[in-house]
């Protein structure tokens, strides 16, 4: 409409179907200048910025255009693969994120994990790149393909987070120095 609402609900996909924008009737949808948004565009994200320590970028999406807005939220939903969601079964966690550019930081975004579709869904008011991002548990999991966020493909990072390691000999330490202290 004139305004922006949406006058008819609409979902936009990937190429390849991972990933899709679900725009529903009612919504207001505008552009960075805050005009009524004329489309939408979803693709895979080339050049993706590197995610957080300890986590995997397993599928990322470029929403367009950049700086649209919605209110109330549009719908993001990745739809994985069966070798993908196996990775779940052996501990990994989803998580969505989205990339500010303003901070040039990856933010969390609820997500919800539907097993039965094998879908990963989360809510968002905007359009920048998100990512679908696998948070392994410490022990046993090299993440999504063997291979942490921000590596090269085929280079693989230690089995849990340089932070874990730190905490651990902190700990330790703290044990020797209480058991020699009850020692006295």
């Amino acid at each position: 409409s004139p305004a922006g609402v949406v006058l008819e609900s609409v979902t936009v996909r990937t190429a390849d179907e991972t990933g899709a924008v679900a725009i529903r009737e009612g919504i207001t949808a505008l552009d960075r200048e805050g005009k009524p948004l004329g489309e939408v565009t979803v693709a895979r994200a080339a050049g993706v910025p590197a995610a957080p320590s300890g986590t995997t970028v397993l599928i990322a999406l470029d929403c367009g255009p950049a700086g649209a807005t919605f209110n109330p939220a549009a719908v993001l939903t990745y739809t994985l693969s069966a070798e993908e969601w196996a990775k779940i079964d052996k501990g990994a966690t989803p998580e969505v994120m989205w990339y500010n550019p303003g901070t040039g930081k990856w933010q969390d975004i609820p997500a919800t994990v539907n097993p039965a579709t094998r879908t990963v869904t989360a809510e968002v008011s905007h359009f920048s790149i998100y990512a679908l991002v696998w948070t392994a548990p410490e022990k046993g999991f090299a993440g999504a393909e063997g291979t942490p966020a921000g590596s090269p493909v085929g280079e693989t990072g230690p089995a849990f987070p340089v932070p874990a390691l730190v905490l651990v000999v902190v700990l330790i330490a703290a044990l020797a120095a209480f058991l020699v202290m009850r020692k006295k």
